[in-house]
């Protein structure tokens, strides 16, 4: 809308009072289209081609989890009213029917 009409931003309207002030026609509705359209396949086409050069190569939990989708990666807080509680992490995780090679971390809450 910015770059195609005179009413896509404010700015483009500012302008187009301050050509009429000036003596100047005003812009009809899509005379800034004569420019904006251009411009903006210019930077569609700028971002297709050079954004993926630009852009870091492996950073991000996005791009881990696309590289690495096998694995799950998740938080769980258990609760004192947590069925399987006091139980070794072997036996809640089969009872659980989760596979015993799951890496499980276990913190503790400092009383």
């Amino acid at each position: 809308g910015g770059l195609l009409t005179t009413v896509g931003t404010s700015t483009n309207l500012v302008v187009s009072g301050l050509a009429e002030d000036a003596g100047l026609p005003p812009f009809g509705f899509f005379d800034i289209g004569l420019i904006g359209l251009p411009c903006g396949f210019i930077g569609v086409a700028y971002l297709v081609l050079f954004g993926p050069l630009l852009l870091p190569k492996s950073t991000g939990l996005f791009r881990y989890l696309k590289n690495r989708g096998e694995e799950l990666i998740t938080e769980v807080q258990v609760t004192s009213a947590f069925k399987y509680k006091n139980q070794p992490v072997a036996t809640m995780l089969a009872m659980l029917g989760f596979h015993v090679d799951v890496l499980v971390k276990i913190r503790r809450p400092k009383k």
